[in-house]
């Protein structure tokens, strides 16, 4: 959708840019505003026995800016079964785009990302490769001179795929 809440970017030198809609992260542009790295990141909810949610069709979700000029956002999904929080923020210092996910609910549930990589503004000819990087598995994108790295880790710091 072309529809925007949030238009953000990093207060320090990162060269990142990012959007929101429908209460996930609709683009992520880099090196520059002008070149989409991702089409969207959303999550699917899911229950392992048939249940599954995709957040961004449940309706209107709860978004939230930290402050003002603060390029930090809190997305609340409700669902009757459970809440999707997510928190995106940009990182200062690196070109990376953090996205902290809380689920909360019934048991069971689990929460999945949902990556439309559109490497250097195409999803044409984007390849994708699962890689080990200092003992965290993580999806890696590429396209040309263009990259993409989504790693995910649970509280504890161990890797969480499903």
């Amino acid at each position: 959708s072309s529809a925007k809440d949030v238009v953000g970017c990093s207060l320090g030198r990162s060269r990142l840019w990012f959007t929101v809609g429908g209460g996930i992260v609709n683009e992520v542009y880099y090196p520059r505003v002008d070149i989409p790295q991702i089409r969207d990141l959303g999550f699917i909810v899911a229950d392992g026995r048939g249940f599954w949610a995709e957040v961004k069709r449940l309706g209107k979700p709860t978004i939230t800016l930290a402050g003002p000029g603060i390029p930090a956002v809190h997305v609340v999904h409700h669902h009757e079964r459970f809440d999707l929080t997510l928190r995106i923020v940009p990182c200062a210092e690196r070109d990376v785009l953090l996205v902290e996910v809380e689920l909360t609910g019934e048991e069971g549930l689990r929460p999945y990302a949902l990556l439309a990589p559109h490497l250097g503004g195409t999803g044409h000819d984007n390849r994708v490769s699962v890689a080990d990087h200092r003992g965290h598995r993580l999806l890696l994108g590429e396209q040309g001179p263009f990259a993409l790295a989504l790693g995910a880790v649970d509280p504890d710091q161990h890797d969480a795929w499903g």
